[in-house]
Parts: structure tokens; C-alpha cells; sequence
């Protein structure tokens, strides 16, 4: 089967060699921890609730070279992931169920698996999906329904939604009215960046109508434009922190992770915000103090591939291999689809997105080209929970994460004939 689904990377490029060199390094040290010291615990004991000091420092040296900035250690959590993280914000920031949080917009097209981690915090029937456009979001759509919520929903005191979710150790808590969730650089699915203007109207929109922004950032360091890579657009975290108003908390939450340059399976990443208070409230939620850092010897290990270099050889070496492929598979794609197929993405990231002519069924098309060894993803699993926006007839996710050239070319040339057929 030719994979174009699946959104990582080919077992070939996993760093098995260079993890397995940090860990030993990192456990060879005679005392790479502190017991004593709850900021600093060993590797394999149980961590502080925010992540080791040491690691939070690293990734803030690490990430904000890479970002032109400088980051605060003290306003950054570590987490086992990005989707960790998004349910821990969502859970210790919002409150559906109470009525005080009004509604989720999710960004359409979407990260499939989000939809489901929306519902388990609440939102079931209380999600709306917002087009992406051509800048990253429909602004005038999102601020309608965001007017159209102020004016149709009661407000429900706050003093009622911390009634049940706040107890000695935790009152400390903020909730917020609505809740806004996007990829804004290399979008999953449709691999695009959003503009800064885009951004910029984000956060003043958050900050008018009491809106939590939480940003998948786990492709930022995947690009394949040079001008982009040099110069990376400031993330919304950081328009947030540079425009705040004197004590607030803030309004976005950066989610992060190392699992689109590591692996998958090795569940490390963190969080940032623009205050110390957002991580100071994310290491509350009940699983992460029960079992402090939940990615407490991974995090150290990862700590260990930043200090030697390694991580960012690898990346180098992604951005090199998954380069070469974003250029091929342009190409094929232009070369074996048909003419009027409108394709997103290949500046970064892991994935394109696919928009065929009228003639074609996509749904349809997925299914047969399965039949014929060739696996895509419909677009309608990219849909949210709140409206359909008929990506299912029409778009197709391409990942040119896992497939080598010349087996990418294969399944191309496959896909171009059923186009022929299916327009005939």
C-alpha cells in the first residue's frame, strides 16, 4: 500500500542512534538529579508538576533562538505531547458543561483528532466550525458568531462554573467565555500560514470577547521556504505577550511538541503562554499533580539532544529529506492530477492539501483508489463537529511525510488515471 495518509515519518528517518546516545549519556551521569530539590528530581523519579527547570530552560534557549526571541523558562510546562496538552487547557480553562464557556470555532479545515478531544472537554453540540480562507481564518465569520453568541446565550456567573472544579489547593483558576483552536504555520491539513495580519486580529478578538486561543505549533520547524525559515512570522503566543495588558494572564496557549522531529512515540513537549500564570494553572490539573511531568525522563533525554546538537542536526536532516519530497510531489502532483486541481501547501510541514475538479467525487475516489494499492485521506475527516463544509466531495490530505519519491511517484500516477476515468 502506498500511504499518503499516515502523518509521520518513514521508520528510516527515526533518530533511534541519537536518542539511544542522549539516554545513555543521560543516565551514565553520576547524578544527572537531585531528589532534594523538587525543581530538579532524577530522571526517572517522579517530576515537578511544570517540567525540571534545567529542561525548561533548554527548550527556552533552544526555541527562542529559532523564534528571534527571548522565552522565560517560567512560562512553560512540559507535557507527554500536543495532544496532552490541548485536553489539559482545555479542561483547566474551560468549562462547557457549566454554560460559562459558550462555544468552541475550530478552524475547518482540521486536525481530525481534535474533534474528539473537544467533545471529551464538553463541547459536544457547542462547536462551530470557521473557514479557513485564504489568510488562515475567516475573521468577519469568526466575529459574527462570536457577537451572534453574545446576543443569543445567557452569561453564566464564573462563581458557578468553579463551583465543582476548584478546591483548596486550586483556587487560583480562570475560565474562559470561548475557546478558538487553529494550526497557524504549515496547517494539518492544508499545510498553510497564516498571515500576520491574521494573527494580529486573533488576539485583539481574544481579547474582546474573553476567548482562549490554543495553537498546535508542532510544524514550525519544518521549513522547506528559506525566506520563512529565516524570518518565521511571530506565533500568536508572541503577539499575545507583546501586546498584554497590564495583569492579564493572556489569551493563547502555544502547544508544542517534539514529536513531529523525534517520533511519535517518544510523547515530549511543552506548553507556553504569555504569563507565568497559564503554566502555573496547567500543572494543577489532577493527572499531571498525581504524577508530576508526565514526560519526566523523555523531557531529560531530549534536554540531553539539545545541549550536544543533536536535535538540531536532525531537523536539519528532515527539513533536507522532506525538502526534496515537498518539490516532487509538487511536481507529480501537477504532472499526473488534473489541470484544474487547486493544491495547497509544500512550503512546510508535513502535509498538502488537495482540491479536485467538480467531475470528481473525492469520497468516491479515496475508496477506489484504496482498492488499486493507493491509501488518501477523504477530506471529510478534516471537518468539525459543528457544520459541514463539503470537504468530503472535494479535498483530499496528501502527507509527504512517509513515503519516498519514487514509491510517491507510483502512487501519483495511480491517482492521475482514476482522475481520467472518473472524468470521463
Amino acid at each position: 500500500m502506498i500511504d499518503f495518509f499516515v502523518g509521520h515519518p518513514t521508520t528510516r528517518l527515526l533518530p533511534t542512534k541519537e536518542f539511544l546516545a542522549a539516554s545513555v549519556n543521560l543516565l551514565n551521569q553520576e547524578s544527572p538529579g537531585d531528589d532534594h530539590d523538587l525543581m530538579e528530581r532524577h530522571p526517572m523519579n517522579y517530576g515537578s508538576d511544570q517540567g525540571a527547570l534545567s529542561v525548561r530552560k533548554k527548550i527556552a534557549a533552544w526555541s527562542g533562538k529559532k523564534y528571534q526571541e527571548i522565552i522565560d523558562p517560567e512560562k512553560i510546562i512540559i507535557t507527554n505531547g500536543a495532544s496532552y496538552g490541548a485536553m489539559n487547557a482545555l479542561k483547566m480553562f474551560t468549562n462547557a458543561e457549566s454554560g460559562y464557556t459558550k462555544q468552541a470555532f475550530v478552524i475547518s479545515p482540521t486536525y481530525f483528532l481534535f474533534n474528539a478531544i473537544v467533545i471529551d472537554a464538553g463541547f459536544g453540540g457547542k462547536t462551530t466550525s470557521v473557514p479557513e480562507g485564504a489568510d488562515g481564518c475567516d475573521i468577519e465569520f469568526l466575529e459574527r458568531e462570536l457577537q451572534r453568541c453574545e446576543e443569543t446565550i445567557p452569561d453564566v456567573p464564573l462563581e458557578n462554573a468553579l463551583r465543582h472544579v476548584s478546591d483548596n489547593m486550586r483556587k487560583d483558576r480562570i475560565m474562559y467565555k470561548y475557546l478558538l483552536y487553529g494550526v497557524p504555520t504549515y496547517s494539518n491539513p492544508s499545510g498553510k500560514v497564516m498571515s500576520l495580519e491574521c494573527r494580529k486580529k486573533l488576539v485583539a478578538l481574544a481579547r474582546k470577547y474573553d476567548m482562549l486561543i490554543v495553537t498546535d505549533d508542532v510544524y514550525d520547524f519544518l521549513s522547506y521556504d528559506e525566506v520563512l525559515r529565516n524570518s518565521p512570522l511571530p506565533r500568536l503566543v508572541s503577539i499575545d505577550r507583546n501586546t498584554l495588558p497590564a495583569g492579564a494572564p493572556g489569551n493563547v496557549i502555544s502547544n508544542c511538541s517534539f514529536s513531529k522531529l523525534l517520533g511519535g512515540g517518544v510523547r515530549c513537549g511543552w506548553q507556553e503562554a504569555a504569563t507565568e500564570r497559564i503554566p502555573h494553572i496547567l500543572m494543577l490539573g489532577g493527572a499531571n499533580c498525581s504524577g508530576g511531568c508526565p514526560s519526566q525522563l523523555n523531557s531529560f533525554i531530549v534536554g540531553e539532544m539539545i545541549d550536544s546538537g543533536a536535535l538540531d542536526k536532525i531537523i536539519d536532516g528532515l527539513v533536507e529529506v522532506f525538502g526534496e519530497r515537498a518539490r516532487e510531489y509538487t511536481k507529480f502532483m501537477r504532472k499526473y492530477l488534473p489541470e484544474q486541481t487547486k493544491i495547497t501547501g509544500g512550503q512546510g510541514g508535513y502535509f498538502y492539501w488537495v482540491e479536485l475538479p467538480e467531475k470528481i467525487d473525492a469520497a468516491e475516489l479515496v475508496k477506489e483508489a484504496t482498492k488499486r494499492g493507493v491509501r488518501l485521506a477523504s477530506g471529510g475527516l478534516f471537518e468539525t463537529p459543528g457544520k459541514s463544509l463539503g470537504w468530503g466531495r472535494s479535498a483530499i490530505r496528501v502527507s509527504l511525510s512517509n513515503i519516498d519519491i519514487a514509491e510517491a511517484e507510483k502512487g501519483f500516477k495511480i491517482w492521475g488515471e482514476l482522475c481520467k476515468e472518473m472524468m470521463n
